[in-house]
């Protein structure tokens, strides 16, 4: 993964206190980078996705401009971009109904980032070790997905957080020819 560096200037590292915490995708865990302060620029890099919050105090006996000791916040929010889910499927509009569970599989899906749902009920499921959803009776079905972290998450195609339901999919009714 590249590195992103993040700058904050005007910092006098010898008349503040640094502090940097960091909160990652889904409130996971990830190291608190090392900064740097470089003609009054603090800089630091980071490569996992997450959300960075710079905290600056004043030393004893130093203060603001404003004569404020209060503690300043910067924060810094690195997303994990999320390719939108598809149907792995090359003909979607020709599925039947066959009287069988049938399985769709799923293309970019990916668990810890996204929730998908079929019909309001929580999918995919796992068939021949991949992601699917489960298709049966005629009629259609609406895909609805969701990322799980829209602080920290954005999808790739526009950079948007916005619920997708772009995935339907319609089983069509078995014609009977009587003979």
């Amino acid at each position: 993964a590249n590195d992103t560096t993040f700058e904050l200037a005007n910092v006098i590292e010898n008349k503040v206190q640094i502090a940097i915490d960091a909160v990652g995708v889904n409130g996971a865990s990830v190291a608190k980078p090392e900064y740097t302060v470089t003609e009054k620029v603090l800089s630091f890099n980071v490569s996992v996705a997450g959300e960075y919050t710079v905290k600056v105090t004043p030393k004893a006996g130093e203060c603001w401009i404003d004569g404020t000791r209060t503690e300043k916040k910067f924060t810094f929010k690195l997303k994990h971009h999320v390719a939108p889910l598809e149907l792995d499927v090359i003909n979607p509009e020709n599925i039947v109904y066959n009287g069988q569970d049938q399985y769709l599989p799923l293309r970019y899906y990916e668990e810890d980032l996204m929730q998908v749902k079929i019909n309001n009920i929580d999918e995919p499921v796992i068939n021949d070790g991949k992601s699917c959803i489960k298709v049966k009776e005629a009629k259609t079905y609406a895909v609805k997905v969701e990322l799980k972290d829209k602080n920290l998450m954005e999808w790739t195609d526009n950079d948007g957080t916005e619920s997708r339901s772009n995935i339907n999919v319609t089983i069509k009714k078995k014609i009977l020819k009587l003979t």
